[in-house]
């Protein structure tokens, strides 16, 4: 196999490598990618249940949550246990070392050979290492009898970026917000990412941002031991950057950007950075240079890059990135994914499902202006916006599109004979995906809804719109990434999915044999791959947005009709919900309730602010956002007068209207 042969040319350089632990070797992680149970990275919260038992130190909501049962496709998957992960401290996470001593020991082996037909080389190699701080900036190479080849093994390179007070330096309370938000819902997502060590964390933030933010900021990220990450062998890397940049660099086509920029550029990114090191307000300046002499190489066109965005005020699954790395190496390096791509499908098999697709956004197209147009018949004071998504609009529509494909397939198979052909695949130039399965948490008002002193929580699924938090785009590192396409998160699927596979120059299926992987097989049949440049991640609950005052847009500032009439047809999905922000998000109830009643008290300050800061580059422009906001600023001089915020509406008591 193919992974095999990477593997035995491969020069023993582990303890080079670890320098740079977020670059992660392809030809390392396929020795493991059959063991990983993909079903387990982004589980039911049932799965996560074979943990209970386990010690925790920051496991998640306080109160006890019943049992929810196991889905159909799990019951007869043999889950393996993971160790409860923990804060990053002085000593690295048990399931780190123990996934990390695992790839040392499956590679040992496959490297045996290669050590013994290079021992010749290894006095110069050694005085290289000496000479150079970091030998894996050197290319692998393996030497036959007849010639010399350099072989040169893909990588993944791993960037999440958040974005924190942009254009907005001096808007104090809004900050102090935002940073409870930070510390309560972002951080620990982030922090207890099965894949920490293994990606690194950019955020960026105003260049003026105000000193005592600043300060909080970057003392929140020590104490919490986010900015360094100490391995096995106890060596320090510096996994989180926060930089004084208004630029971003996954940014959609609505954003304007200087001309300097080049959006999804990891080299032009880190370059910058290392030119204005002024602005590196946290972070090792010498780890980011290894880095950019680390890409700077041509082996660099081998590898893959990938970019995930993640706002502040939301978070991420913790196994969403270890999910994507995964996903990544099965469509850029399927001879890695440990499977073998089938060599024939239905001859009609892309275009009946594309035709499908078109079918399906158009439906759901109709139905949501159908929608629109019956709130305004509803609402008809209410401006609606004519641009934006209804939250919510896609979310019991899976299992009708289940029936569809399913419908289509047996309808086809009745009246003609299947004709197969050969699937040639060729791997995408880069990809887009985005998390299908969300929850949305709002404020309530904890004196006088008590009994939700922790906030509410909403659920949001999609099938033709992607929320921001986890939208990510790998890149081929030999393709130029000004090539690939900036799109608006809304835009996303209805630009990419009517244009097929060719868009992003791939070709082909990545469908694997059944039969080798059962896990893996249930992961593909729940995340088809439908032949575009454009996956959506319905595996599992993906991702957390808070629903704040402190929102840019403010657009859903409160749950919609939908999300409340879903909750009102299924009352257990509030139960599930909580018990995923404690087991799959690591959200802390204690944290919860200390920001929802902080933001009871500030709502009026932080809502002036907001206001104030709309229209600002890089953040929403939308007349009622801005309305929204002003009604709770024009509240401030009200304070006494007994208004209160429920699930984020503002609500008058009888005793007020009669003022």
């Amino acid at each position: 196999m193919a992974s095999t042969s990477i593997q035995q040319q491969q020069q023993p350089t582990d303890k080079a490598r670890k320098q740079i632990p977020f670059i992660i070797s392809l030809a390392l992680v396929s020795c493991l990618v059959s063991s990983f149970i993909l079903v387990g990275m982004l589980p039911s919260p049932s799965t996560l249940m074979d943990n209970a038992d386990a010690p925790r130190r920051s496991a998640g909501v306080d109160h006890d949550m019943a049992s929810v049962p196991h889905r159909k496709h799990h019951k007869k998957q043999k889950i393996r246990k993971r160790a409860e992960l923990q804060p990053p401290s002085s000593s690295a996470s048990d399931e780190r070392v123990v996934r990390r001593k695992e790839r040392q020991k499956a590679t040992n082996a496959n490297n045996a050979v290669a050590d013994a037909e290079t021992r010749h080389n290894s006095n110069s190699q050694k005085q290289q290492r000496h000479s150079t701080p970091k030998i894996e900036n050197q290319p692998l190479s393996t030497t036959t009898a007849s010639t010399e080849e350099t072989i040169l093994y893909p990588r993944l390179i791993h960037i999440l970026e958040t974005r924190f007070m942009q254009n907005q330096p001096n808007l104090i309370e809004l900050a102090k917000a935002r940073l409870h938000l930070l510390r309560t819902i972002c951080l620990p997502t982030v922090l207890h990412q099965t894949a920490w060590g293994d990606f690194f964390w950019i955020i960026r933030t105003d260049p003026d941002l105000h000193p005592t933010i600043k300060s909080q900021l970057v003392t929140m990220l020590e104490e919490s031991n986010a900015l360094i990450h100490v391995d096995e062998d106890g060596i320090e890397h510096a996994l989180t950057y926060v930089i004084g940049s208004n630029d971003n660099y996954i940014v959609p086509n609505s954003t304007i950007i200087s001309p300097s920029v080049r959006p999804f550029d990891i080299q032009a990114m880190l370059s910058t950075t290392l030119s204005n090191n002024h602005t590196l307000f946290a972070g090792n300046a010498t780890d980011m240079q290894n880095l950019l002499n680390e890409i700077s190489l041509p082996r660099f066109a081998n590898d893959i890059v990938l970019w995930t965005r993640l706002d502040a005020d939301d978070g991420l699954n913790v196994r969403y990135m270890e999910y994507i790395q995964e996903q990544a190496i099965r469509y850029f390096v399927p001879e890695l994914y440990g499977r073998e791509i089938v060599k024939l499908i239905p001859e009609n098999y892309l275009q009946e499902r594309m035709e499908r697709l078109r079918k399906m956004i158009q439906g759901r197209q109709q139905r949501q202006k159908e929608k629109k147009n019956k709130q305004q018949e509803q609402q008809p004071s209410e401006k609606v916006e004519e641009d934006e998504p209804i939250e919510g609009d896609d979310d019991d529509d899976d299992e009708n599109d289940t029936t569809i494909t399913d419908d289509t397939t047996k309808d086809t198979n009745a009246t003609t004979e299947v004709q197969l052909i050969p699937n040639t695949f060729i791997p995408p130039q880069w990809t887009y995906w985005c998390a299908g399965k969300n929850i949305d948490w709002f404020l309530t008002d904890p004196i006088h809804d008590p009994l939700h002193n922790n906030g509410t929580v909403y659920p949001v699924i999609h099938a033709n719109v992607c929320v921001t938090p986890g939208v990510t785009v790998a890149i081929h590192g030999s393709f130029d990434p000004m090539r690939v396409p900036r799109l608006d998160h809304d835009k996303i699927i209805s630009y990419l999915r009517p244009r097929g596979g060719r868009l992003c120059s791939r070709s082909g299926l990545s469908v694997f044999d059944i039969s080798t992987n059962v896990e893996k097989s249930a992961i593909e049949r729940i995340d088809e791959d439908d032949g575009s440049c454009f996956h959506m991640v319905h595996v599992g609950i993906s991702a957390l947005r808070s629903r704040t005052p402190t929102s840019a847009g403010m657009l859903g500032v409160m749950p919609d009709n939908i999300q409340k009439e879903i909750m009102k047809s299924n009352p257990k999905l509030t139960e599930l919900m909580w018990h995923a922000m404690k087991n799959e998000f690591r959200i802390l109830n204690r944290n919860l309730l200390k920001t929802n009643a902080y933001f009871a008290e500030h709502v009026y300050d932080i809502a002036e602010e907001n206001a104030r800061g709309q229209c600002t580059a890089g953040h929403s422009c939308k007349s009622s956002s801005k309305d929204l906001l002003q009604q709770f600023a024009d509240l401030a001089s009200e304070r006494g007068g007994g208004y209160d915020v429920v699930d984020g509406m503002i609500r008058i008591t009888e005793r007020n209207s009669n003022r």
